[in-house]
């Protein structure tokens, strides 16, 4: 049986020496390219129907979707999904794990750097404009009850862009499980869950060197494990010679600029993964250090950062 190894950048991976037995179909899902490969047959259909299913609940840029719906009421309680309920308290978990790294009630300021970006502009905002985007957040506004939302501040946006991909896919596992498939690789624009075995083998997950995309960093053997990048090397900007990541640190209320280039993240589930993989990315090296050190559940982490002219690759894991 030929081996199959799937190389994780950012957003892309590629399938070399795809066994006969197994079956890849690629979409557009959830605004990415989603990848399911599996020797059954209907495995990428129940994948692709649950990614829709859910995105019709997350997509901001859907009026219709319930994170719209809430994000469009003030002090006004909101009947939602469970989904939506699983999801915000999940977003709350982040954020205090993360020290606030990681704060999905960011939206605004997400959407004012998206369009900055979008726009070329040339001169940073003011600190009065940076401190305006930090006072929109407010993680403590958001009441989350059994069946409803309420937003107590009338600046907060949810943006689920942090984690909304790793969740969904995590819930396409969870479908596939119902329908007693055990074998699966799901891609979904870089969180990817590898579940049960490659054949008799497990399945292999190549990590790229972000400066050099023909050299691999590790070869990553997965059985029932999500893996998660996140990084700057496809997506960045130049401002007065300074290079920016497209993630933004919520806490600064702007672009990354602290030579992290990639992390990668190995996890039991693919919402933690994705989490993870932001947070380490704005929170660094030593964060995340200490937090893979005290964390009680099983982390894997590949942070790449640039220091001087030298790209160091550090390894953590418990």
């Amino acid at each position: 049986m030929a081996k199959k190894i799937i190389f994780l950048s950012l957003f892309l991976i590629t399938t070399l020496s795809l066994p006969s037995y197994a079956y890849k179909n690629t979409f557009i899902a959830a605004g990415t390219y989603l990848t399911v490969i599996s020797p059954h047959k209907n495995a990428a259909q129940i994948v692709y129907k649950e990614f829709r299913r859910l995105d019709k609940l997350f997509n901001n840029y859907d009026a219709k979707s319930e994170i719209s719906k809430i994000n469009n009421s003030f002090k006004k309680k909101v009947t939602v999904s469970k989904d939506i309920i699983e999801l915000l308290s999940l977003a709350k978990n982040f954020y205090l794990l993360s020290k606030g790294y990681l704060d999905v009630s960011c939206g605004k300021m997400f959407a004012f750097w998206k369009q900055f970006i979008a726009q070329k502009r040339k001169i940073f905002p003011s600190e009065k404009t940076i401190n305006t985007l930090k006072d929109y957040c407010a993680m403590q506004s958001i009441k989350i009850f059994p069946h409803t939302v309420i937003l107590n501040k009338k600046t907060v946006v949810i943006d689920f862009g942090a984690i909304a991909k790793g969740f969904m896919v995590d819930k396409a596992i969870k479908a596939l499980k119902q329908k007693n498939i055990e074998s699966a690789l799901i891609n979904a624009g870089g969180e990817i869950y590898c579940l049960g075995t490659n054949g008799k083998k497990p399945w292999k997950v190549g990590i790229r060197n972000p400066k050099n995309k023909k050299a691999i960093i590790k070869i990553i053997p997965l059985v029932n494990k999500a893996v998660a990048t996140s990084g700057n090397y496809e997506q960045f900007f130049f401002l007065g010679g300074k290079k920016y990541s497209h993630i933004i640190n919520p806490k600064e209320g702007i672009p990354l600029s602290n030579g992290i280039v990639s992390v990668t993240v190995i996890a039991d589930s693919c919402v933690l993964a994705d989490a993870l993989a932001t947070t380490f990315s704005i929170g660094g090296v030593k964060f995340a250090k200490e937090f893979v050190k005290t964390f009680p559940f099983k982390l894997r982490v590949f942070l790449a950062k640039q220091e001087k002219n030298k790209l160091n690759l550090y390894e953590f894991k418990n």
